[in-house]
Order: structure tokens, then sequence, then C-alpha cells
């Protein structure tokens, strides 16, 4: 192999390993970005409600309600985070018609996925988490 074909795919190497670099540091950065969205929402909405709960180090979120029978947030500290994190209306809507003959209800939404369930004895009891 010549000199210069074998510097040709050491640049080569070089410029993949590179670009290799810079993606996966970019993927860390938005997937860091991403996780701050539910500190946030806590900080803005319910910074010390005790019903409201940072989970796995920020990568997602529970949010207990009132009910009949046990302790919880507002459903106005609900509807805050969930506008915090830029539910659509429609999640919103599903999420306020839930009965708890329902059972678990699922949305999801810019890399946020939503888990719910509701009895009036029990509040709402809401997950939301980053996407797989």
């Amino acid at each position: 192999m010549s000199r210069s074909r074998s510097r040709f795919y050491e640049y080569l190497f070089l410029i993949v390993y590179l670009a290799a670099v810079a993606i996966l540091l970019g993927l860390a950065t938005r997937s860091d970005d991403e996780d701050d969205r539910f500190v946030a929402a806590k900080q803005e909405c319910a910074e010390r409600d005790e019903y409201v709960t940072v989970l796995d180090d920020g990568a997602g979120l529970s949010v207990q309600t009132l009910g009949n029978e046990t302790d919880g947030t507002t459903l106005e500290t609900a509807h805050c985070v969930l506008a915090a994190l830029e539910a659509p209306e429609s999640v919103v809507v599903r999420l306020d018609q839930t009965r708890a003959l329902d059972g678990m209800q699922t949305a999801e939404w810019d890399g946020i996925t939503a888990s719910w369930t509701y009895h009036p004895d029990a509040g709402l009891g809401l997950v939301l988490a980053a996407a797989q």
C-alpha cells in the first residue's frame, strides 16, 4: 500500500471517529435537556408539594391528586404540570374525562409518555416519563 493511500485511511478514520464522538455528545446533551423538563415542571408548579415527585434522577415525574380517602395535590397543580410539559389539549381532556372504570390510560407527545388512573377515593395517579 502506498504512503499516500495509508495517509488517506488515517484521515478517514479520524474523521469518522470525530463524527461519532460528536453524535454521541449531541445525544447525551439532548437527553439531559429532556430530563430537565420534569425538574423544571416540578419547580414551576409544585416546588414544595410532596405529592408531585421527580423520579429516576429527573427522567420522570409522579403526580398524585386528592381523593375522597387519600391526600394529594390539587387538580390545578396536575394541569399546571401538564401545561409546563406542553401536553396537547386532547391529553388534558382525556385525563379530565377518565372514570374509575376506564383503568390505566396512556398518551405520548414530544418524547413524553403519560400513564394515569383515576378513582374518586384515590384521586388521579399520573406518571410522566421520557419516552423510550
